[in-house]
């Protein structure tokens, strides 16, 4: 995309973000944002080549806002950050589901016409979406880093289409004198606290290595997503090694080895497709043993109810679960 084309669109889809905002009952403050909580809206497309995720990606912040509301935060409490924005999320669900953001399609579709008419290659598909962070600003550089989460994606797919990005959570228990403060908080910031869960568990994790738990059966489907899987991984070019069991070429018990790999992995990405028992063994395995993990599903699927409120990628096909796993992977790793 041509800079200036970039900026146009930039533009076009600010000033209607922000009278979408001045619609939807949120106080907020545009751009001249003070201390506290703040969330930000970046443009964001990359190029797709031979169901490869390219190297080139863009990601540009092109709007910032503040709540005047409690959602303000200017204490920086933690607790109510990661409350907020959960909040924040079901806020733009419902404008959604509302049809608020429908008036964005068309400028959406006007930036993916202008790739389009860049590259002009049939081999290529465009990824083209918004999304939406949370930060603090004015805290120091520990609380900076702790309060920082990506919150949603948008993008066009039969209309307006919001992804969840939020890590699951986890409760951890923080000492401080005669009292006990409990903290909830999304489990890629647990490494953040020093606390009783975190001593020892990480001992024999590789932090570039992911363990893949997902069915087995002889199904093209399963294979195709595996496949999306493992492109999702290597094209986030930071030296990850993602495997499943039955790629391990050595003399083990099954059970035995997924036990060691779950161990050995700092991230654990499990396809709930099939509802296999296994799978959800080796699911509580893993959250037990405090280890990030994402799930994903074919849409349609139903999760057991003890998953079903998590943030799953649900995705269409291998392509959909390919570019929803790279942007998940892009901010856990």
């Amino acid at each position: 995309m041509k800079d200036q084309n970039f900026k146009i669109i930039s533009k076009k889809i600010k000033d209607e973000f922000i009278l979408i905002l001045s619609n939807s009952l949120l106080d907020v403050i545009i751009d001249n944002t003070t201390k506290g909580q703040i969330f930000t809206l970046n443009i964001s497309y990359f190029i797709e080549t031979r169901m490869h995720i390219d190297e080139y990606m863009i990601e540009v912040p092109i709007l910032s806002f503040q709540c005047i509301s409690d959602w303000k935060n200017d204490d920086f409490n933690i607790n109510k950050f990661f409350r907020i924005n959960n909040s924040m999320f079901n806020k733009f669900i419902s404008l959604a589901d509302m049809g608020c953001f429908d008036s964005l399609i068309p400028i959406i579709n006007e930036g993916v016409e202008f790739l389009n008419s860049k590259y002009q290659n049939p081999n290529i598909d465009i990824g083209f979406f918004l999304t939406l962070n949370s930060s603090i600003r004015g805290a120091d550089d520990f609380i900076s880093r702790l309060l920082e989460e990506e919150i949603l994606l948008m993008e066009l797919d039969e209309g307006i289409n919001l992804s969840c990005m939020q890590s699951e959570r986890r409760t951890i228990t923080i000492p401080k004198g005669d009292f006990i403060t409990e903290y909830s908080v999304p489990h890629d910031k647990m490494r953040y606290f020093n606390t009783p869960e975190n001593q020892g568990v990480n001992d024999e994790e590789d932090e570039k290595y992911i363990f893949v738990v997902m069915s087995f059966q002889a199904d093209p489907l399963l294979e195709d997503t595996y496949e999306a899987i493992k492109r999702a991984v290597s094209n986030q070019k930071k030296g990850l090694k993602c495997e499943r069991v039955d790629e391990i070429q050595e003399d083990m018990v099954i059970t035995d080895k997924i036990i060691d790999c779950i161990k050995k992995a700092r991230i654990v990405i499990v396809d709930l497709t099939g509802n296999r028992p296994n799978v959800y063994y080796e699911l509580g395995y893993a959250r037990a043993l405090g280890k990030k993990i994402i799930l994903t599903a074919k849409e349609g699927e139903k999760p057991h109810f003890d998953v079903a409120a998590q943030n799953i990628i649900f995705y269409r096909n291998s392509s959909t679960l390919e570019k929803n796993l790279f942007l998940r992977l892009k901010h856990s790793t």
